[in-house]
């Protein structure tokens, strides 16, 4: 080998240590950012299955109401007083009705004689069904009083005094008549001068807890 030749054999392999370590340095590098791969397979839901319906709740209170007049409200549980509800509702075209006479023959309301306004009505005439009936006046004010109040499903109680005076209890379904666990309340029925009828409400021992004993209704004292 010329000496020419191993001085060629020489810088090459300089070179090639040189161009060695320079690819070594720059794969020892970081390397430009990727781009973002592609979102995986949605995971399952970190909330679990539904449970099992737990018991039924007790009963809540029954809110308290007021009347005024036919006009019916009840207490928001906020305290506030919602919109009165009349429930004499829009007067009705008038219809015949059925007079018994000693002939036998009929008439029509136009026919009837006045009402006296400052007398409490005995009976009202209501249709029930596709006939016209007599109703008592006590049993129609508690009728309309008992569909008023049946949103809640409470025992109920109503005892009549002449025709003015009206108790009213409710509690818990299957309560005894003398535990004190009663919600009572006295009404009275006051024709005013105007004739109209005021309707007055007090609850036994002024409050409207269930705390009294049906049994005592008579005997307790309203505020």
């Amino acid at each position: 080998m010329s000496l020419h030749d191993s001085r060629l054999i020489e810088e090459l392999a300089k070179r090639h240590a040189a161009l060695k370590a320079v690819v070594e340095n720059i794969a020892k590098q970081e390397g430009p950012r990727g781009k973002d791969g592609k979102d995986g397979a949605p995971g399952k839901s970190i909330r679990g299955e539904a449970g099992e319906p737990g018991p039924k709740g007790d009963m809540g209170p029954m809110p308290d109401h007021k009347w005024t007049g036919t006009k019916l409200t009840f207490q928001k549980p906020d305290g506030k007083w919602g919109k009165a509800v009349d429930l004499k509702g829009d007067k009705g075209d008038a219809g015949g009705l059925v007079v018994v006479r000693g002939g036998g023959s009929s008439t029509g309301i136009g026919d009837l004689l006045p009402g006296n306004p400052n007398v409490e009505p005995a009976a009202i005439v209501v249709q029930q069904g596709s006939q016209l009936v007599s109703l008592g006046w006590s049993a129609f004010v508690q009728s309309v009083i008992t569909a008023a109040d049946m949103t809640s499903e409470l025992s109920r109680r109503a005892d009549f005094v002449g025709d003015t005076i009206l108790y009213r209890g409710e509690a818990a379904p299957g309560a005894d008549e003398n535990a004190a666990v009663w919600k009572i309340k006295r009404v009275e029925f006051v024709v005013v001068p105007d004739g109209k009828t005021d309707i007055l409400e007090k609850f036994a021992s002024g409050t409207a807890d269930f705390v009294n004993a049906w049994s005592d209704r008579a005997a307790l004292e309203y505020l």
